[in-house]
């Protein structure tokens, strides 16, 4: 969850502060997985207790804050919009986030991570001597697999985030390179020694290549986009290792 910000939107259009406990923003008895919880919502009513019915909701303006940013861009997103798609009201909404940055930094962040653990463990699978190539061809497959897995997700994960908050767009771009993330930490521990700048680079030639072959009329084969990718990634990642063969031979 983000902090107050110039960005942050709340009923009025005023940043509105966040709770912090434990280093990261939170209301106060806020759950580990983002849901107050408190004694009362061990009480049951029409036969599921509060917590679950809280989080059925929070699921739901995920879903609908997902659906509405694949459809028209987070620049072209609104409060009103999130709720008139998910079926609830404006009160429910703020009796689950502060603002509209955090509802959609939530949303970014649930198919991002995802994502990046299914690079993980399709990483992890990867035992013995591994070329560079047969791991990032993986690592792409896992990551398209895992995005397109949601509803409106492969859309969301690939946009520029935009018309957020400073924050809020700091936030989206670190989930964003997670997946990247594990990639380089397996390359590099078997030697390859991708170059510093390697995270960012990848996400952003992934994701804007991906965007755009999704884009085509008629659409590129998904075969044909990771193939494409894999190259593309090849050059990304062996640079810090072709400097460095360079300046040995030099």
């Amino acid at each position: 969850m983000i902090t107050e910000t110039s960005g942050s939107r709340g009923p009025e259009g005023d940043a509105v502060p966040a709770f912090v406990t434990g280093g990261r923003d939170r209301r106060p008895h806020e759950s580990e997985h983002g849901c107050a919880t408190t004694a009362a919502d061990v009480r049951r009513y029409g036969g599921q207790t509060i917590a679950t019915r809280k989080a059925r909701r929070r699921r739901q303006f995920l879903d609908a804050a997902t659906r509405v940013c694949a459809e028209r861009g987070c620049f072209g997103c609104s409060l009103s919009d999130i709720c008139a798609s998910a079926s609830l009201s404006k009160r429910q909404f703020y009796e689950e986030f502060h603002t509209l940055d955090e509802v959609l930094v939530a949303a970014y962040a649930r198919i991002q991570d995802r994502a990046a653990a299914a690079v993980a463990r399709a990483l992890a699978d990867q035992t013995g001597p591994v070329e560079p190539v047969v791991a990032l061809r993986a690592a792409l497959i896992a990551y398209f697999a895992a995005i397109e897995s949601e509803p409106y997700g492969a859309r969301f994960a690939l946009l520029e985030v935009s018309g957020v908050g400073e924050l809020a767009q700091q936030q989206c771009r670190a989930h964003a390179h997670r997946w990247a993330g594990h990639v380089r930490s397996f390359l590099a521990a078997r030697g390859s020694r991708p170059a510093d700048d390697t995270v960012g680079l990848l996400t952003a030639t992934v994701n804007a290549v991906a965007r755009e072959g999704l884009s085509c009329v008629p659409e590129l084969p998904p075969s044909s986009l990771i193939e494409l990718l894999t190259s593309m990634a090849m050059l990304v990642v062996t640079r810090g290792a072709s400097a460095d063969h360079g300046a040995a031979d030099s």
